[in-house]
């Protein structure tokens, strides 16, 4: 749980799993609650996690819709997902793929990915955020959360300098990292835009450092 959110007075396994998944359901309640704000949107049939990691979010999407399916690169969070799912409309799978090829087109009411883009290369995320805008149907909704640049000159320099460790990592020691990639809004935007996305809503977050931003798009009826 420590993994998905990083606080620092959770570490050593300190977080509660109810206080963990209650995290996960208020997140949920405000994108809910900006589709309805935004939207005229009806129907949720079936909603997609994206880097589910141990559950946080696609058990309080369970709350919303008919069905959710979790996808997530690790096993063990996997593993751990299916442990505690409490929802049997809620399927945990295992995707390594460089694609969501486990979904059909135009099949999903809303996507949803926090914290999860930005760990892995801009190439890599950017083949995901065409795969989310091929799975979406007409109407459908995606909900992200990404950071957008450094906090300061020094932060850009430091997250630089990190990526290039976490990479030598696996070569010098055999244990992995996750890379720290930032996405400036105007580079989503166009991405998401030539496709028919429409932006409904944003939301800026400050951190210590990274600046970040909540979106929420919806595919058009026509793209």
């Amino acid at each position: 749980m420590w993994a998905v959110l990083t606080s620092d007075d959770k570490r050593g396994n300190r977080w509660d799993p109810e206080a963990f998944l209650a995290t996960g359901e208020a997140d949920v309640e405000e994108i809910m609650g900006r589709i309805a704000e935004h939207s005229s949107a009806s129907g949720w049939a079936v909603a997609l996690d994206f880097g589910c990691g141990v559950g946080r979010l696609s058990q309080a999407l369970a709350g919303h819709f008919d069905s959710v399916y979790a996808v997530d690169i690790s096993p063990t969070m996997i593993e751990r997902a299916r442990q505690t799912n409490r929802f049997e409309h809620c399927e945990y799978h295992l995707n390594a793929a460089p694609d969501l090829s486990l979904l059909t087109d135009e099949s999903v009411d809303l996507v949803v990915s926090l914290h999860v883009l930005q760990h892995m290369r801009p190439s890599a995320a950017r083949r995901y955020l065409l795969e989310m805008h091929r799975v979406l149907r007409p109407g459908g909704h995606l909900a992200l959360h990404l950071p957008t640049r450094p906090v300061g000159w020094s932060g850009a320099v430091r997250g630089s300098l990190r990526n290039r460790a976490v990479r030598a990592r696996p070569r010098l020691l055999g244990v992995p990292g996750m890379e720290m990639h930032g996405w400036r809004s105007e580079k989503l935007g166009r991405l998401l835009r030539n496709r028919g996305m429409q932006l409904c809503h944003t939301v800026d977050r400050a951190g210590e450092h990274w600046k970040a931003r909540d979106y929420l798009w919806v595919k058009s009826p026509d793209s």
